[in-house]
């Protein structure tokens, strides 16, 4: 492995007070729920999932252990908060106990805005921001990921989209942060190969942007590392067989992971870059993050190449005598062979997006995402933010110039 220095010896770390891992863990869920002696428990996922009997086994459990429940199926993609307000009226309406959020990252999300609203004060806009002042404790809160990327089940995050402004906007809080959260990759295995290309590359996202990041630790970088083998390893195999149980197992592992490091460290201008696309035009968070991977790795090369040639260890490839830069070069082209292997596009055009937008979507990312940014290991600027759009945009693969030595 690259030496480098690790930025930050001072840290700390949140996360679900239980974490309940592994194949068929789900049974449980019945029982766990009545631990906290509750009366009625509010199902939070989407149309779809329920549609597909996605819910099955939790729902099989609640039953078995005698639990009331009802049913909130309204969370669209890419929630707004008028959809989370919905939901906590039926919460608040029908006196519930504990929120639990099944499904991908918006039905957590909104799971996380009911069980905060359901209790306090106010509208969510009241609580949009940095760690704000909470009232009262939430409901008891409980998460059941269906796919391995967003991390929500273990962040203290909260994301959902304004369409009007076309931006996100987040609830960061330790209050959002569930009790339990399931991580079963029998949950997992009817996610559609599509999705689960989206949220294995959000997954990766989140642990290569947490081992490079200036906000990093120990504890951070040991994490996102495990994540970069896990997922590197799983990636392909799930996505080409969704009944792999040992792939959708590394997933399953190396989203929690990742999930973890991010929470401990943060992100950067990846997911910042990233944004505009699917508040502009729709275009899933997960394959957004995708595209756009080439390019960021290749900016960020050029300043902690080391750390980016250790990624390229961590994801299994041989760069034995090679310098940084080359080591990072190696990095990138695995990262290219994922993304075709995906049938994910290596530029934005094929999104609709035209050029005439970039530097309206370089000013919003330096303007509304400002700790991505920070935490970044290299400085953007709008003007920087613009080359990227524009290299991702034309396709220009800049990487076999830049890190070429």
């Amino acid at each position: 492995m690259y030496d480098f220095e690790t930025p930050r010896l001072t840290f700390q770390f949140v996360s679900p007070r239980r974490i309940i891992m592994g194949e068929n863990s789900i049974a449980s869920l019945g029982q766990i729920v009545k631990s906290y002696k509750v009366g009625k428990a509010l199902l939070v996922t989407d149309k779809v999932l329920r549609g597909l009997g996605a819910l099955a086994p939790a729902v099989d459990s609640l039953e078995l252990a005698g639990i009331d429940y009802d049913i909130y199926d309204d969370v669209e993609p890419n929630p707004t908060i008028a959809n989370v307000e919905s939901g906590i009226a039926m919460a608040k309406k029908d006196h519930f106990d504990i929120v639990i959020g099944i499904g991908g990252g918006s039905p957590l999300d909104v799971a996380k805005g009911i069980s905060l609203m359901a209790t306090n004060p106010g509208r969510v806009n009241d609580y949009l921001g940095m760690f704000l002042p909470v009232p009262e404790k939430p409901l008891p809160l409980i998460l059941v990921p269906t796919t391995a990327g967003t991390g929500s089940e273990l962040s203290f995050g909260a994301v959902f989209s304004d369409h009007e402004a076309h931006k996100k906007t987040q609830i960061y809080n330790y209050e959002v942060i569930p009790l339990v959260a399931f991580i079963d990759p029998i949950m997992m295995m009817g996610c559609p190969a599509k999705l689960t290309a989206a949220s294995g590359f959000d997954a990766l996202t989140h642990a290569v942007e947490s081992y490079v990041t200036k906000n990093g630790n120990p504890y951070s970088e040991a994490l996102a590392a495990q994540a970069i083998r896990l997922i590197s390893k799983g990636l392909l195999p799930a996505t080409k067989d969704g009944k792999n149980m040992k792939a959708r197992t590394q997933m399953a592992l190396g989203s929690t992971f990742a999930g973890m490091a991010m929470s401990a460290s943060g992100l950067g201008i990846n997911h910042a870059i990233a944004y505009p696309l699917t508040t502009h035009h729709n275009v899933p968070h997960g394959t957004a993050n995708a595209v756009f991977m080439p390019y960021t790795m290749t900016y960020n090369a050029e300043e902690v190449p080391e750390k980016y040639a250790n990624i390229a260890e961590l994801m299994g490839l041989d760069v034995s005598g090679l310098s940084p830069k080359r080591a990072s070069l190696k990095a990138i082209e695995e990262i290219i062979r994922f993304l075709k292997e995906l049938d994910i596009p290596l530029n934005i055009k094929e999104f609709g997006i035209k050029e005439d937008e970039l530097f309206g979507f370089a000013e919003i990312i330096i303007r509304d995402y400002v700790p991505l940014c920070m935490f970044n290991p290299r400085c953007m600027s709008p003007f920087d933010a613009y080359g990227l759009y524009l290299n991702a945009l034309n396709e220009d693969h800049i990487w076999t110039t830049k890190l070429s030595d």
